[in-house]
C-alpha cells in the first residue's frame, strides 16, 4: 500500500512539473511557429502554415490576431489555419452525431428484438396458465396440487403480461419520438456539412451552439425541420419556427389578438418556407417572405 501511494505521489508531480513544462514549450513552439509565417523563405513559411492548422481550438485568439496582419500572406495562412480549425471541429462534431443517430436505430432494433421475446414468453406462459386451468375446470374435486399449480400460474401469466404491457408501451414512445429526434439530428448534420462547404470561420468552441441563423437566408428557407403543434397560439407556433429554421418572424401591428387562431399541426421533416405557410394558413393568416431584408412578416387576412 506504501509502495502504492509513494507511486502515485510521483506520478502527481510528474503531471505538475512536466504538464507545466510541455505547456511552456507548447507556447514556445507557437510563438516560434507564427514567427515562422513572416520568414522570406517559402518552405518556412508552408511548413508553419501546416503546422499551425493541425493545433487545437486553443491557439484560436492567436490566429485570429494575425488574420488582422498588415502582411497578406501572413493574413492569409492564419485564415487559412483557422478554417481548418472550423472545418475539423465541425467533422467532428457531424460524425458524433451520426453515432448517436447510428446508435439510437441500434438501440430501437435491440429493443423490439427483446419486445419479441417478451411477447413469445408471454405467450408461453399464457398457455401454460390455459392448461392448468383447464385442468381445475377438468377436475370435479380438484386436488390442494392442482389449485396451487393454476393460482401460480396465473400469478405467472398476470406478472409476464404487466412486463409486456410495459415494454409494448415504452416502444410504442420511443417509435413516436425517435424519428422527431432523428430527423433533428440529421438536419444538424446538414448544418454542420453546409457550413464545412462555405468556409466560415467559426471558433471552435462555438460549434456545440450553432444554429441554422448561421446559414444565408435562402438556405435557412431550405432547412428541413420538423414541428408538432396542439392547439397552441399562433405566436407560440412561429416562436418554435425561428428557433428551428433561424428565420425572424415579424407580425404586422394590424395583427390583433382577436385576429389570432390557435394552430394544431403535426409536420415531419419538411422546408422551412413550406412550414411558415402551413403555420400562416393552420392560424388564418397571411405572410410575406422578404428575401431582402431576412424575415418573414406574418399579417392579417
Amino acid at each position: 500500500m506504501a509502495r502504492m501511494r509513494f507511486a502515485a505521489a510521483i506520478l502527481l508531480i510528474v503531471a505538475v512539473f512536466c504538464g507545466g513544462y510541455v505547456h511552456a514549450a507548447d507556447n514556445s513552439d507557437l510563438q516560434h511557429l507564427i514567427d515562422m509565417l513572416g520568414s522570406d523563405d517559402f518552405e518556412t513559411r508552408e511548413k508553419a502554415s501546416a503546422k499551425l492548422e493541425r493545433r487545437g481550438p486553443e491557439i484560436w485568439a492567436q490566429l485570429q490576431k494575425l488574420s488582422e496582419s498588415k502582411d497578406v500572406e501572413v493574413q492569409m495562412r492564419a485564415r487559412n489555419a483557422m478554417r481548418a480549425l472550423t472545418r475539423k471541429a465541425l467533422d467532428e462534431a457531424r460524425k458524433e452525431l451520426e453515432g448517436k443517430i447510428k446508435g439510437g436505430d441500434a438501440l430501437l432494433e435491440e429493443f423490439k428484438g427483446k419486445l419479441e421475446r417478451i411477447s413469445r414468453e408471454t405467450l408461453d406462459v399464457y398457455r401454460k396458465t390455459y392448461a392448468a386451468r383447464t385442468e381445475l375446470e377438468k377436475s370435479k374435486n380438484p386436488s390442494e396440487e392442482i389449485q396451487t399449480r393454476g393460482g401460480k400460474a396465473q400469478s405467472a401469466y398476470d406478472a409476464e403480461l404487466k412486463i409486456y404491457r410495459f415494454a409494448r408501451e415504452a416502444l410504442d414512445q420511443c417509435e413516436e419520438r425517435w424519428p422527431r429526434e432523428r430527423s433533428r439530428l440529421k438536419s444538424r448534420i446538414s448544418l454542420y456539412e453546409e457550413l464545412i462547404q462555405s468556409g466560415e470561420l467559426i471558433p471552435p468552441t462555438d460549434v456545440s451552439k450553432l444554429s441554422p441563423s448561421a446559414l444565408p437566408f435562402t438556405k435557412r428557407l431550405e432547412w428541413h425541420i420538423t414541428l408538432q403543434f396542439k392547439d397552441v397560439p399562433l405566436e407560440r407556433a412561429l416562436k418554435e419556427f425561428t428557433d428551428a429554421s433561424g428565420i425572424s418572424v415579424e407580425l404586422s401591428p394590424d395583427l390583433t389578438p382577436a385576429d389570432v387562431q390557435h394552430v394544431t399541426l403535426e409536420i415531419f421533416d419538411a422546408d422551412a418556407e413550406v412550414v411558415i405557410k402551413w403555420i400562416c394558413q393552420a392560424g388564418d393568416v397571411e405572410l410575406n417572405i422578404d428575401k431582402e431584408k431576412q424575415k418573414v412578416v406574418v399579417r392579417k387576412k
